[in-house]
Formats: structure tokens, sequence, C-alpha cells
């Protein structure tokens, strides 16, 4: 998990990411990139946001080298992904033995066979953050992880705070949650405490069409997440 991944990738991250993606590319595409790149900066050196009728530069009058994505920002969701692309695509040697691994905003996850013990995860994730601060250039953006593992005894503990162990019997990663049945790994659908789920307002100018085929596209979403049996069929 990225901590505060928004307001810790900072301009600078974004222009290496960049620059790296851009490596093999054209000399025009590269000028046309670069020129987007001077607008983004611009954009997020004069970004500004509202609070009780009054508006605030965002970040203060600190330099654009330092400021972070905004929450909620047009462009920091694909920023954010870029940057972790980045750091993943630069990074090949510190997953070799992972059967799957990936990152959606914030938030990672690497499935990796057989078990290993707590100090090498904490082994694993010193050397991770130590190749993230390399490739950003500073340690602005930082990382912590969490073992599952329902069995793991009181007394097993973690010598680094970024470490925690997890010792539910499922384990939530985005809207999907894990778990164990008869030696399978199963998933079901995961939601947060409280959380509500509101596709569209009833007074919404979209048409009936569109509301009488959320529930349908919604089912459809929701058996995708789940590990399905032989007597569980989808009809359109």
């Amino acid at each position: 998990d990225a901590v505060k991944m928004y307001p810790s990738v900072k301009f600078e991250i974004i222009e290496r990411a960049v620059t790296y993606f851009l490596r093999n590319a054209f000399d025009e595409d590269k000028k046309k990139a670069k020129e987007c790149i001077e607008m983004v900066k611009f954009g997020m050196d004069n970004t500004f946001v509202t609070f009780e009728d009054k508006y605030w530069k965002y970040g203060g009058f600190i330099t654009v080298e330092e400021k972070g994505l905004t929450i909620g920002g047009f462009e920091s969701a694909f920023f954010a992904d870029l940057v972790a692309s980045y750091i993943l695509e630069t990074s090949p040697d510190l997953f070799e033995d992972s059967t799957y691994n990936g990152i959606y905003r914030d938030d990672g996850i690497d499935i990796r066979e057989g078990q290993k013990s707590v100090d090498k995860i904490c082994d694993w994730l010193e050397a991770f953050q130590d190749r993230v601060n390399e490739k950003c250039g500073s340690n602005h953006l930082q990382f912590t992880a969490e073992i599952w593992k329902p069995s793991a005894p009181a007394s097993m503990k973690s010598r680094s705070k970024s470490v925690k162990i997890n010792r539910e019997e499922s384990f939530p990663y985005l809207d999907v949650e894990m778990y164990w049945r008869a030696d399978e790994l199963k998933f079901r659908v995961h939601l947060k405490p409280n959380q509500l789920l509101k596709y569209l307002n009833r007074g919404s100018a979209h048409t009936g069409a569109c509301f009488n085929t959320i529930l349908f596209g919604v089912l459809c979403h929701l058996a995708i997440l789940t590990s399905l049996t032989s007597r569980m069929q989808i009809h359109p």
C-alpha cells in the first residue's frame, strides 16, 4: 500500500516516469510529450481549492517540483498509475518469484507460492523502498505491506512498523475479498463498513434504458468477482 499516494507523487516523479516510457519513442513524440508535461507542470503549480467561499493555492508557495497530485484531480489517477507502472517495470528482479503482482492506484498485491517468514518480507519491503527512492529521486513515496496469515500465532511479530500481520479469515483487495475453502483460494465481494453503493440519482437525466441495465451490469460485475460453482450461471 502506498501511503498518501496522490500527494506523494510529485511533479519530478511524474517527469521521470514519462521520460522512462518515452525512452524509445520518436523525437517528434518526445517533443509533444515535453509540451504536454509543461502544461501539466503549469496546472500543478496553479491549482486552487475552495473552502468556505475562499480560494487557496494548493501546496502554498513551495516549488512545483515539490507539489503532489490532488485527490480528485482530472489527471491524478492517470499519473498515479503511470508512476506505479514505472516503479514495477524497473524492479523486475524484486518480483522474480511472484506468481502474480500488480498495483491499482495505491493498492498493490503480490502473490507467491510457499510461505515467507516475516523477516523475509521485512527485508523485501526495505529493498523495494530503496528501489522506489532511487527511481523517484526522493523518499516522498512510501510503501507499507500487510501479510495475510490467518493461522499466525499471537507470538508472531514484525520488526518493522511498515509491515503488519493480518490474521483475519478473509483478506480484502479493492472490491474483492479472498478466503480459503478446502485448500482452495476463493473470491467474494468485499464491502467496507457502512458502504452505500449509489450508481445514479433518481432524478438523473439518464434514460430509462440506462436505469434498467444497471441491475444486470451490477450483477455481472459481482459474478466476475465471485468464485462461481456449476450451479451459478449468468443469463442475459
